[in-house]
This record gives C-alpha cells, sequence and structure tokens, in this order.
C-alpha cells in the first residue's frame, strides 16, 4: 500500500526531475539546487520502502540506464499507477452526494 505521503513525495520528486540544472556528467559536489532536493526527497521516499538512503526509490524505464534495477522499475510502476489512481475522481456519485 502506497500512502498518501509517499505519493506527495513521488509527484514532487517527478517535478523536480523535469527542472535539473546540471551541467552533463555532474559530481554530487556539484548538483543544482533541484537535484539536491530531490535526493533529501528520495531518502524519505526510500524510507517508506525500507531502502538504504544511497539507494534510488524507482527508476524510470525512459531512463534507459546501462544497469537498470528492476526492482526499481517495478517501485516506479507502482507508484505511477498509485499516482493515476489517486488523481481520478470517481465517475458516479450516490444520491446522497451533491
Amino acid at each position: 500500500m502506497i500512502t498518501p505521503t509517499a505519493l506527495a513525495i513521488f509527484r514532487k520528486m517527478r517535478a523536480l526531475e523535469l527542472h535539473c540544472d546540471c551541467p552533463d556528467g555532474a559530481d554530487p559536489d556539484t548538483m543544482c539546487a533541484n537535484c539536491t532536493e530531490l535526493w533529501r526527497l528520495n531518502g524519505k521516499l526510500c524510507g517508506f520502502f525500507g531502502l538504504p538512503v544511497w539507494m534510488f526509490a524507482y527508476e524510470d524505464p525512459r531512463w534507459q540506464s546501462h544497469r537498470s534495477d528492476q526492482s526499481a522499475i517495478d517501485r516506479f510502476h507502482l507508484l505511477e499507477r498509485a499516482a493515476s489512481k489517486a488523481a481520478k475522481k470517481p465517475k458516479f456519485k450516490y444520491k446522497w452526494e451533491k
């Protein structure tokens, strides 16, 4: 079960990925502010999965890493499904709901 807090962290991390200002091949000492925040949030998200904070909590298959981690890709799909389900509104209303 993915908690609402974990989903909020995941959504924030996905947004930060889009705003990376790091030069190509940057080392951890020269990370941009967005990536620094992303790694801080990654540590929190790892806590929800019982992972060490130095691991990446998920891996987007589109990253095409040369050493993909299948369990990280599975966590990505799990988080994506949970995020899409949480964003959908029910298609029906009970008669007592207005």
